[in-house]
């Protein structure tokens, strides 16, 4: 196989895993690893079988077969014909389109001519690739029939599965007869305080319930969304040749944040409604992952047709947004006036609690947010318009198109959803993802620590074989002791 385990630092976490077994490694970096780092690592022997993003962008000068310049031609076509790779080329380069085509195409051309190189027969890569060489890289992969496994989080974020298919994402079910267990003490915690917390209810350190896995963003356990020293710190806080960027990043939040106040609702209302939670952009959980909604104004605008008589449709910011630094590209001036002035539809106050905004609506939409993962354990349907973790759920929709909307909320206009939200029906579940995924430490607290350790242990199990990957696509191949 071949692997894209992150950069450096990852690649020295599962460097003793018999790594020199991959066709070939894709750090996610631009400079390659120097000979004195593969030396360290005991990884001399690999010296010609390690990529990084530079190796993707290089003028290739080596001859293509006749057989490889069709396959471009078709590649290339159908990568410049999918928005994301644009809009990730923007996010990389700010540049126009027109030079952000000649850096696609030549990651395409090197993907092409190191995939015939090495010749593996599948990719694995650490988390959705979600830079534009990684995501053209694994683009290539499929488009020659070469299947890409991806390691995620599940809903559980202490825990771990594998994918299949960039914009499928099949769970790969874990093949195996043992007995199911019960639910893990760290899931049960998880959910009970997620099901059971009041709005505005508070953990051991203060941090709200409602913000699950914010806790690691400085500032998201108060309501402070703006702060003008969290802003001067971030100002001063990078190069000096890069300030005038950071004053027009921060200037221009200042305008957005000012225009969400503005057109903000303080009060929720009294027809039934639909609450959408954005995301914090650009970020994977977005793009690639939220497929044609990547740009969240179609899913609004879309969402806003679809909605039943007499309905509302509520939308609220993601906290991060303004607790973080803003990419100046991925808001436009006037998002949140547009968003308000569609019929039925208002911009929520950033005030209301999560948690009240889940248990007073119909029905949670959002791209791929851990929001939903909240409102399935609360009771309501979800739309998904993204490939989000907890897509299997049987309350969860995922939606493509207008009409998928309108049968989603038909659906939950007609209570149809109720016999999905039963004790038996959580458990069973909640059962499955514990079944078909890795918790290689439980007693890890942090789920970033825990998200490396997980794929960390895929990654050995797989390169010393203890895990197989089916050729088939019909899951790993592990006993069922193996599944942590």
């Amino acid at each position: 196989m071949f692997v894209i385990p992150g950069g450096i630092a990852h690649l020295k976490m599962i460097a003793e895993y018999q790594i020199d077994n991959a066709r070939g490694v894709l750090l996610h970096q631009h400079a390659g690893a120097s000979a004195e780092e593969l030396s360290s690592m005991g990884l001399s022997g690999m010296a010609g079988k390690i990529y990084a993003f530079d190796s993707l962008r290089v003028v290739a000068a080596d001859p293509v077969t006749q057989e490889d310049q069709s396959a471009y031609t078709r590649l290339l076509g159908g990568i410049l014909g999918d928005p994301r790779a644009h809009y990730l080329a923007t996010r990389a380069h700010l540049d126009s389109p027109f030079n952000n085509a000649v850096a696609i195409e030549r990651i395409v051309l090197n993907s092409l001519r190191i995939i015939r190189k090495t010749n593996p027969s599948c990719l694995v890569s650490s988390s959705t690739p979600h830079s534009l060489e990684a995501w053209v890289f694994a683009k290539c992969f499929e488009s020659l029939g070469l299947p890409v496994y991806i390691l995620e989080a599940t809903p559980i974020a202490f825990r771990a599965w594998i994918y299949r298919g960039l914009d499928t994402q099949e769970v790969l079910q874990q093949r195996n007869d043992g007995e199911v267990r019960e639910l893990t003490e760290s899931t049960r915690r998880l959910v009970k305080a997620q099901r059971d917390s009041q709005p505005g209810a508070k953990d051991s350190s203060g941090h709200h319930v409602s913000r699950m896995y914010l806790n690691s963003i400085r500032g998201s356990d108060t309501n402070r969304w703006w702060s003008i020293a969290r802003e001067g710190k971030w100002l001063w806080s990078g190069k000096l040749k890069s300030l005038p960027l950071r004053l027009h990043s921060a200037w221009r939040k200042s305008q957005l944040y000012k225009s969400y106040l503005e057109a903000a609702i303080e009060n929720l209302p009294q027809q039934p409604f639909v609450v959408f939670f954005m995301h914090y952009q650009p970020e994977r959980s977005s793009l690639p992952v939220g497929r044609f909604f990547t740009q969240q104004w179609m899913a609004v605008r879309t969402l806003s047709w679809a909605l039943p008589p007499g309905w509302k449709l509520l939308v609220r910011e993601h906290p991060s947004t303004w607790l973080q630094p803003l990419v100046p590209f991925v808001r436009t001036r006037t998002i949140y006036s547009d968003i308000a002035s569609l019929p039925n539809t208002h911009i929520c106050s950033m005030d209301v609690d999560t948690f009240e905004l889940i248990d007073r609506s119909q029905a949670v939409a959002t791209l791929t947010g851990n929001v939903g993962f909240q409102s399935l354990l609360r009771g309501k349907p979800v739309l998904a318009f993204g490939l989000a973790a907890y897509k299997d759920h049987p309350a969860c929709f995922s939606i493509s198109t207008y009409d998928d909307i309108v049968k989603a909320l038909n659906a939950v206009e007609s209570g149809d959803c109720a016999a999905d939200f039963t004790e038996d029906a959580l458990r069973e579940y909640l059962e499955w993802v514990e079944r078909n995924s890795f918790c290689a430490d439980p007693a890890e607290s942090n789920w970033i620590e825990a998200r490396l350790k997980n794929f960390a242990e895929i990654y050995r199990r797989l390169l010393q074989r203890e895990l197989v990957l089916d050729r088939q696509g019909r899951g790993p191949r592990v006993q069922a002791s193996d599944v942590g």
